[in-house]
């Protein structure tokens, strides 16, 4: 008997020695995994908002978008040269460039005259970019040049390739005072990139860049916003004044008022809320 329990007590203290080992190696590696972790944790997080390297990585990310801004543009003036695009005032508006076109390679002036207007200047005068079939104005343009007459003077602006008789349309469009057509082949399917470069080089002379809120005009628009570091004014419905639009909310069940302090609107209009002006009028 008691030989049976001196062996049972060996056994015992071998099951304890074998769970000590076993604990003390389970705590060998806790402690392992714990050191790494700690070696490779991040700089502490009062470090990381400091703000003088805050600042200093603000202004390197100013800097790189400025750059990157410079190419752009500079992208912008090769193509427009390449593609040999003229802007001219179609059937008896008179004929000239583009005021404004500079940085993309073209020369302002119309007539002879530098056409450059001053911010005062450009109250009321307005762009409108036409959608149209190599034809004919389509309804939708025509509405958003009646929108546009709201706010005063009205130019409007045709893209795309063998324009004559859609320059010659757009022409005849009442309430329009200058037709400008841009004819090139990087305008002929009218695509949102190069439709977008060439109403941001245009800008400068328009207080307000309409559009009809079609699937060309939502495509458009939002770039040349972008570009122009603007909030797109989108499916107005009434123009209140210069500043103020309303445009329906909740999927047309409710009219919002709004009103932009962006120096340039850019702006689609609900082509259903304006009458469109005649097709040959003007």
């Amino acid at each position: 008997m008691n030989r049976i329990s001196s062996q049972s007590w060996a056994l015992i203290s071998a099951h304890k020695i074998k769970l000590m080992v076993l604990l003390l190696t389970l705590l060998g590696l806790m402690a392992a995994a714990f050191n790494m972790r700690t070696s490779e944790a991040p700089a502490p997080l009062a470090g990381a908002l400091s703000l003088p390297p805050a600042r200093g990585m603000l202004a390197h990310q100013s800097e790189h978008e400025g750059a990157e801004k410079n190419n752009r543009q500079r992208q912008a003036g090769r193509s427009g040269r390449r593609s040999g695009a003229t802007f001219d005032r179609a059937e008896g508006c008179g004929t000239g460039q583009a005021p404004g076109w500079q940085e993309s390679g073209f020369r302002a002036g119309t007539g002879g005259e530098a056409a450059h207007r001053s911010e005062g200047d450009l109250t009321m005068v307005s762009l409108v970019l036409l959608d149209h079939d190599g034809r004919s104005i389509k309804q939708p343009a025509r509405s958003a040049v009646a929108a546009a007459l709201k706010l005063g003077e009205v130019h409007v602006l045709v893209a795309g390739q063998d324009l004559a008789a859609a320059a010659a349309a757009a022409a005849k469009l009442p309430g329009v005072t200058k037709v400008l057509v841009a004819d090139g082949p990087d305008f002929a399917n009218q695509l949102a990139e190069p439709m977008a470069v060439l109403l941001v080089a245009l800008a400068p002379n328009y207080s307000h860049l309409l559009a009809a809120a079609t699937a060309s005009g939502k495509n458009i628009m939002p770039r040349v916003a972008a570009f122009l570091d603007v909030q797109p004014i989108s499916d107005i419905s009434d123009v209140v004044d210069a500043d103020i639009f309303i445009r329906p909310i909740y999927a047309g069940n409710g009219m919002a008022t709004v009103k932009s302090s962006d120096a340039k609107k850019v702006i689609t209009v609900r082509a259903a809320s304006f009458d469109p002006v005649a097709a040959d009028g003007g």
